[in-house]
């Protein structure tokens, strides 16, 4: 598998990927300071101290990442799966569902290791900041800064899943446009339940656990397909 996805990755021009990730944590670390600002008008409420900001700032880093997932899903596999490389790909000595899922899970390890990277470099700059001149009219402490990391790993999680079950949705239909429709919005709705329930960890939680059932039924199903396909 391991080859199978160096090999995938020597054929490929990831630096638009790399590119775009950067993009993503640029303009979400804007975002996190916008908010942080917002804090010092004199607003109250849940979204205004840091567990809300980094939520709602984790929320749209979430749906950037998904789309980009299903994006790389729609170039990796159903741009491959349903065009003239199709038969190319079917004629490998190599087991059908080991190409796939080498693909899937190349791109499933990008999507997920580009958010935990993108959510913990702003984070660090953020808290430090804070510990200097602090933006926020809130306290810093160590339960917050072990929320933050809690939430970029559920949120790393669900842009993957979500990518997955937008990608599986688009080979269906055969359409890379409708998989990141679908993407758009699956993270649209999501991003509106996450944000209004910073105080409580269950909606992350529930939406994690969904993201990983579904995801991982719909790209088993998809692969048992392929294998059809090849026969």
């Amino acid at each position: 598998m391991n080859n199978l996805m160096r090999l995938e990755l020597r054929r490929t021009n990831v630096k638009i990927y790399l590119i775009a990730t950067g993009i993503i944590t640029m303009c979400s670390f804007c975002m996190l300071y916008m908010f942080a600002y917002m804090s010092m008008i004199g607003s109250d409420g849940e979204f205004f101290d840091y567990i809300g900001i980094l939520s709602i700032t984790s929320s749209i880093n979430m749906a950037c990442f998904c789309v980009l997932g299903s994006v790389m899903h729609s170039r990796f596999i159903i741009d491959e799966y349903i065009g003239k490389r199709a038969m190319l790909l079917f004629s490998y000595p190599i087991e059908r569902k080991k190409v796939f899922y080498s693909k899937f899970l190349l791109v499933t390890l990008f999507t997920v290791g580009g958010m935990i990277l993108s959510n913990l470099l702003m984070f660090v700059i953020f808290f430090l900041s804070e510990s200097v001149f602090p933006i926020v009219n809130d306290s810093l402490s160590i339960s917050i800064i072990s929320k933050s990391i809690f939430i970029t790993l559920m949120m790393a999680i669900i842009a993957g899943g979500f990518s997955a079950i937008s990608m599986s949705v688009g080979f269906k239909l055969k359409s890379v446009p409708t998989a990141i429709v679908v993407a758009v919005i699956l993270c649209a709705l999501v991003t509106n339940i996450l944000s209004l329930s910073p105080l409580t960890m269950i909606p992350t939680i529930a939406t994690t656990i969904f993201s990983i059932i579904v995801s991982f039924l719909s790209v088993k199903s998809l692969a048992n397909r392929i294998n059809y396909l090849e026969g």
